[in-house]
């Protein structure tokens, strides 16, 4: 998958997919939050597992003292996951089996492709 193939809605689905566990409407925004910072940091190139985990780092990490602690490298068991989650043709359903409406109504993440 090429980086320019992928939307900041369809990365946000899969880092709460990848969470795993039900999700509430909170979460989804935390989600797509964070899967707008990720989507910035991501080169123009394949997404794969190593470039997911160099773009979290980058993201989340750089620039905080969490930097100090651990190296890129580290996010790789969380990039594999999502990744997988991105590569789940079923995700949209995925995602919507595990919703929970703790906060409100199922409307924050706009559908994958929209």
């Amino acid at each position: 998958m090429d980086r320019n193939d992928l939307d900041v809605a369809r990365l946000a689905a899969a880092l709460v997919s990848a969470g795993g566990g039900p999700h509430s409407t909170d979460a989804r925004r935390a989600s797509y939050h964070r899967a707008q910072e990720l989507y910035a940091a991501l080169e123009d190139a394949q997404v794969t597992e190593t470039s997911l985990a160099m773009a979290m780092h980058g993201a989340w990490c750089v620039g905080d003292r969490a930097a100090q602690f651990h190296e890129w490298s580290h996010h790789r068991p969380e990039a594999g996951e999502l990744l997988a989650a991105l590569l789940d043709p079923r995700l949209a359903d995925r995602l919507a089996e595990t919703a929970s409406s703790e906060t409100g109504p199922d409307v924050d993440l706009p559908a994958p492709g929209s």
